[in-house]
């Protein structure tokens, strides 16, 4: 990243290698900003919206993982194998957002 700190895909690859050297998979805090920059610079940033996603998932903001999977579909040709596994992870996270108590109900 010394060398190409403002190219989006030198910067999804570095998060995603990282991502894979933890045990759990887990997106930290200065990759989540990294993301947050490109998906600023570029809104249509495949893997950006997909590790985004990820990182929000992780932090159990199960709405913004939709939204930043539901972009994700948008661009995904119709019917393909990756559209139809965004659609799935669509599924998983609105599932979980509608299985959370609700903050109203727990005061």
């Amino acid at each position: 990243l010394k060398i190409a700190p403002d190219i989006s895909a030198a910067i999804v690859g570095w998060v995603a290698a990282d991502m894979a050297t933890h045990s759990d998979f887990a997106i930290d805090a200065a990759s989540r900003i990294r993301l947050q920059q490109v998906i600023a610079r570029e809104p249509d940033n495949q893997r950006g919206l997909w590790l985004l996603g990820i990182s929000d998932f992780q932090q159990q903001d199960f709405a913004a993982a939709t939204a930043h999977w539901r972009h994700l579909h948008g661009l995904l040709e119709t019917g393909s194998p990756m559209q139809k596994a965004v659609a799935d992870k669509i599924a998983v996270a609105e599932s979980m957002a509608s299985a959370r108590p609700s903050e109203r109900g727990a005061r």
